[in-house]
């Protein structure tokens, strides 16, 4: 009977295997008793059905509400460093003639506060944010036994920009940022005449900028966030009068930030996923594992050491900016040690950095290029989820830079290598088993080298004939795109 109630068809398929081998005799009397047990079951399928159903609902995964990481407004705080250059045109504002061109630099501390709101839609993250920062950036040119000065300072900036994130399993947010950037810069000049009289001229203006942003946050908890982000901006050009001395600076700064970041989000909601779905991609259990080939490309800038140039007694110093793109080739290994990855890499890159001085009254200019450069560093990273390696680096640097000077159809280069201390923050993303893609940021201090060049130039502060020589300790900045190929 227990077998008729659960399932009838196989039933049914019994009593007729029992009917051919002659079980049942009357015909007449097993068709009554068939129609008999139909009238029974119609009587038990309402409470079948009603004993599967929980059965069945138990077997239907439920479905799960979408997670909040990383949504809601919040408040933010941020420290790191600046540096970059501007194309400086001095202009005789009596007669409007252009006296010189000289690529001034600048660095320093770099911090503020903030405020934004981000929005989840799926996994993508969008939203908007205004910070306000403050600096000790400066930059200057002093020539003549620092008789005269050019210098450049910036004092703070306002920043309003939108942000795109995509945020993996719930605690990884890789985002760009796209914006408008207000700063307020101040320009310093001295000059001492032929009387010995020094005029001094100070003047600062507000300058709108194109900002944009690369980072990426990690969600520590709920309600707070830290990670580290680039900052980019492009001034427009604008005009700085000197009353006083009677000339016009033509000033357009483009300037990079490398900055450390700390959130705090105070009305998110829980973000913690089911323990099913805190790694759904565990395809590859040792990503980021092997050999790798790859390449990167990026833009990279020298503001951060003083260039020094010597004749006789006569001196002069200044922060040369140098700016171009810089992209390579590499080559390397990772292991991995459970969530932690060690490596070892080498990188050769080549650029177009350059930066100039040039007297355009007396024909005569000095030149600064980086031209390539060799890199030996290890690395450390911890992989989350398989799938993000954010990375730290240190290692070794050599790089060749050639300087030149010109005069009146005179030309004279020099090159050397200079060995270099370098340092590595980056992040990088499984895309397949076997390709990478990432960002990175890249520093390197040089050590200090002294170019001499021949006794035919003359000084172009003084007029004075003589052997110039001049001493150069870069400091250089890159931020680059990677991809890279796994070979394990």
């Amino acid at each position: 009977m227990r077998l008729t109630l659960a399932f009838p068809a196989l039933a049914k398929g019994c009593l007729d295997s029992r009917m051919h081998v002659g079980y049942l005799l009357n015909r007449k009397k097993f068709n009554k008793k068939v129609h008999s047990m139909g009238r029974n079951m119609k009587k038990f399928i309402p409470f079948v059905l009603l004993l599967s159903c929980p059965t069945f609902a138990a077997k239907v995964p439920s479905v799960q509400p979408c997670s909040n990481a990383f949504q809601g407004v919040y408040i933010a705080g941020n420290v790191g460093y600046g540096e970059g250059g501007s194309l400086t045109k001095f202009i005789n504002a009596m007669n409007n003639a252009l006296d010189n061109i000289n690529d001034l630099g600048f660095n320093g501390i770099d911090g503020g506060v903030g405020t934004g709101y981000i929005h989840r839609s799926g996994p993508w993250a969008v939203g908007i944010s205004f910070d306000a920062n403050w600096t000790n950036v400066t930059g200057e040119h002093k020539h003549i036994n620092e008789q005269e000065l050019i210098g450049a300072s910036l004092r703070n900036s306002l920043q309003l920009y939108a942000r795109a994130g995509y945020v993996f399993c719930e605690r990884i947010m890789p985002f760009l940022g796209l914006g408008w950037d207000n700063s307020l810069w101040q320009l310093n000049s001295a000059h001492t005449n032929a009387a010995n009289i020094t005029n001094r001229d100070r003047v600062a203006h507000r300058q709108n900028s194109l900002l944009w942003k690369a980072g990426i946050d990690f969600l520590i908890e709920s309600h707070v966030a830290m990670g580290f982000e680039y900052t980019g901006t492009v001034s427009e050009r604008k005009n700085y009068f000197y009353p006083t001395q009677e000339f016009v600076d033509s000033w357009k700064p483009q300037y990079n930030k490398y900055a450390l970041t700390l959130k705090v989000i105070p009305f998110a909601g829980p973000s913690s996923l089911p323990s099913s779905q805190q790694a759904p991609l565990q395809t590859c259990q040792k990503s980021f594992q092997g050999i790798h080939l790859g390449g990167n490309i990026g833009y990279g800038s020298v503001a951060a050491r003083k260039q020094k140039f010597k004749n006789d007694t006569v001196s002069r110093k200044g922060v040369v900016n140098l700016t171009g793109i810089d992209g390579g080739v590499s080559v390397g290994y990772t292991r991995r040690l459970d969530a932690w990855a060690l490596g070892l890499s080498f990188d050769a890159n080549w650029s177009n950095a350059s930066g100039k001085r040039v007297n355009t009254q007396l024909n005569k200019a000095q030149l600064v290029y980086l031209n390539n450069s060799l890199q030996l560093y290890a690395r450390m990273g911890y992989v989350f989820f398989e799938r993000i390696m954010p990375f730290i680096g240190l290692g070794w640097d050599n790089s060749a830079w050639t300087q030149t000077l010109q005069d009146r159809g005179l030309t004279e280069k020099t090159t050397k290598r200079h060995n270099a201390l370098l340092w590595k923050v980056g992040s990088e993303f499984l895309i397949t088993s076997c390709f990478i893609a990432g960002l990175e940021y890249t520093g390197t201090m040089a050590q200090q080298k002294r170019y001499v060049h021949g006794p035919n130039f003359i000084d172009s502060d003084t007029g004075t004939p003589g052997q110039i020589s001049n001493s150069w300790q870069p400091q250089y900045n890159k931020f680059a795109l990677t991809a890279k190929f796994i070979f394990d």
